[in-house]
């Protein structure tokens, strides 16, 4: 697959329950937060819920008013039956029977209201409008007659032009076995990320999933009536889910029978890398999230209060193997701004956990824009590459309060910490710049000088001077050579600042523009 190609990532569970709308949205907003364009779709349509956990950022929260995925088969479906397609040239039907224009699942995005850092966004295709008339629309819609009409053609067309727009497309796919939980698991993904809790139903429900999968994929087999081309083989992911530690033996042996059933679809070799692959795939069951669908980053802290026991650690760590990015961290959010939205959240009031009292309203809005504003520039210094420019400026450095820093996690502590050792790192580049210059200078000069040494007689050999002039310049130039190379390798340069950039500040000290502000997008 081409870099510049985004991936299809299903997750699927056999039965209910096993928390794999929160994993997706998890993983979305994890992705979204580093920078990732993300789209996420809502495919269980029998059982709708995706769009709870992104309640905070949209705007019509329980989707009444917002057209869906089932309501784009249902206009796909009536185009194509009553015609409509074939009113224009344009238009003209192909072989499958929809036409390429006809309708695009991109008109049914909901974008969320997050203002992430660089690129990085999560559009929302939810299940459909909810409402009085939308099991009516789910129960009688025909995928037997959809894909006899094209309807598996036009799915792959529209994969295509969801993974050109997205780096990730995530389905969150139906349980069970049907035609919908089908397309999911077989036809649309490039990953298959499996939730199983430890039952025997979960357990054997899921590898006998993932074996008719592989098959289907080997084999390009049949979905319904229409038979599918070759595909690559799908990349499996099997997540254990629910975990409670309450019952040790009946743990131990449940965990002992899901590798065992498992370790077919792992891409590991040996014990030792299959027992590092569960100890990431693990979701251990916390009360705290049994109640309101919240996403991991607002419910546990990722800053100095921050734990590797926590849910949100687990999510990172899934997410790290799943979307194969190995730096993949969840950015610390504002303070103001995680209660703010555990409080829209919440069935009832949020409290501080600390201070046992309801989050402070006081701030200004100014005040709240600037935390928000430093802590997305570290997330854009951190994915661009750790790039100088991206550094506070100094303007934002000293808004930044000492209570402000008692709350900066350990990457916005080595953000800020970095970010102070600029003026310190400018004065050493002028320092050079001084001795270039100056250097030019004198030799620009040389003439002028050496005609004067020729007239008050005091070059007793002719060529004497010049070859001083000559080495020195040699000598010189090794040594602001010699001094840009130190500059780069001492510790007083800000982390992941290029040579390139240590270069242009000795060349050209204060005519190099000062750090910037933060600016979105």
């Amino acid at each position: 697959m081409s870099p510049d190609i985004g991936k299809v990532i299903t997750f699927y569970s056999y039965k209910g329950g096993t928390g794999r709308s929160m994993l997706l949205a998890n993983l979305a907003w994890l992705l979204a937060a580093n920078g990732q364009k993300v789209l996420a779709i809502d495919w269980d349509l029998e059982a709708p819920g995706l769009h709870r956990f992104f309640k905070p950022f949209l705007v019509d929260s329980d989707m009444t008013e917002t057209d869906g995925l089932i309501d784009a088969f249902w206009a796909l479906t009536t185009r194509a039956m009553s015609g409509e397609s074939r009113a224009s040239p344009s238009r003209t039907l192909d072989n499958e029977g929809f036409s390429p224009n006809s309708v695009d699942l991109e008109d049914f995005v909901t974008p969320l209201d997050w203002q992430f850092s660089g690129q990085g966004g999560i559009d929302l295709i939810g299940a459909g409008r909810q409402g009085g008339t939308y099991s009516e629309r789910v129960n009688t819609f025909d995928w037997k007659y959809f894909y006899q009409i094209g309807g598996g053609a036009l799915l792959d067309r529209a994969k295509e032009s969801l993974t050109a727009q997205y780096n990730y497309v995530l389905i969150d796919s139906r349980t069970g076995v049907s035609d919908t939980s089908g397309i999911c698991t077989t036809q649309m993904p490039d990953i298959l990320v499996a939730c199983l809790t430890l039952n025997r139903q979960s357990i054997e429900g899921v590898a006998a999933i993932l074996a008719s999968v592989r098959a289907w994929r080997k084999d390009s087999g049949q979905t319904g009536q229409e038979r599918v081309t070759q595909r690559p083989e799908l990349v499996i992911y099997p997540v254990a889910t629910r975990i409670e530690n309450s019952e040790k033996e009946k743990l131990d042996a449940a965990r002992e029978r899901v590798r065992k059933i498992f370790q077919p679809f792992l891409n590991t070799d040996g014990p030792t890398e299959a027992r590092e692959y569960w100890d990431d795939m693990e979701v251990t069951y916390r009360p705290f999230y049994a109640y309101e669908e919240i996403l991991a980053g607002f419910g546990d802290p990722s800053g100095a209060a921050g734990s590797a026991k926590t849910l949100l650690s687990e999510m990172e760590k899934i997410g790290r193997r799943v979307s194969g990015m190995p730096q993949l961290a969840m950015p610390q959010i504002p303070e103001v701004d995680r209660q703010r939205i555990l409080a829209e959240y919440a069935f009832g009031t949020v409290v501080d956990r600390e201070t046992g009292m309801e989050p402070s309203k006081d701030l200004h809005p100014d005040e709240v824009e600037f935390q928000r504003n430093i802590y997305a520039k570290e997330v854009q210094w951190r994915n661009e590459g750790f790039r100088y420019a991206n550094l506070l400026s100094r303007r934002e450095l000293q808004l930044i309060t000492p209570d402000e820093r008692t709350k900066f996690g350990r990457q916005m502590a080595f953000f800020h910490a970095n970010s102070e050792l600029v003026p310190k790192f400018r004065e050493k580049t002028f320092v050079i710049f001084t001795y270039i210059w100056g250097g030019l200078l004198l030799l620009v000069t040389s003439p002028v000088w050496l005609s004067m040494i020729r007239r008050f007689g005091m070059e007793s050999d002719p060529y004497f001077v010049s070859n001083v002039i000559g080495l020195g310049a040699v000598v010189f130039t090794i040594g602001i050579a010699l001094g840009m190379l130190a500059l780069y390798r001492s510790t007083s340069r800000p982390y992941g600042t290029a040579l390139p950039v240590v270069v242009k500040l000795c060349l050209f000290g204060p005519l190099v523009p000062e750090i910037r502000d933060y600016r979105p997008g």
